[in-house]
């Protein structure tokens, strides 16, 4: 979900309810700084004072405007975490997938799963 301009407080429950109906995984993205913390709106009776306070945010991207450069470096930090969180996966010389966490194994040319972890070369 990507979150951009200020957020008032008739549209923060609509944000929320969107949010809740996303399909797992779930990531939110708060672009520019009205977003982030209500801008230049911050002290306006309307304005909700973040995104942060009712959706739980994963990036927050600085900026009034939001430069380009920011914006792909937040892309690839939401990138670096979703590795990070599924731990991602190491091809070994046989063909099959390692998974870094868990030790998980995938013999593409099967479809198969097995849990034995192998000896990876680096």
């Amino acid at each position: 979900l990507l979150l951009n301009g200020p957020i008032s407080l008739k549209l923060r429950p609509a944000v929320r309810r969107l949010y809740e109906q996303m399909a797992e995984p779930k990531w939110v993205i708060a672009m520019g700084e009205c977003t982030i913390c209500g801008g230049p709106y911050y002290d306006s009776y309307s304005i909700v004072k973040g995104s942060y306070t009712f959706v739980p945010t994963d990036i927050f991207i600085p900026g009034c405007p939001v430069r380009p450069e920011a914006l792909i470096d937040g892309f690839l930090k939401l990138s670096a975490k979703i590795k990070a969180e599924r731990g991602g996966w190491v091809r070994t010389k046989k063909g099959r997938l390692v998974s870094a966490r868990e030790g998980q194994l995938m013999d593409m040319q099967k479809g198969e799963y097995t849990y034995e972890v192998p000896q990876v070369r680096s």
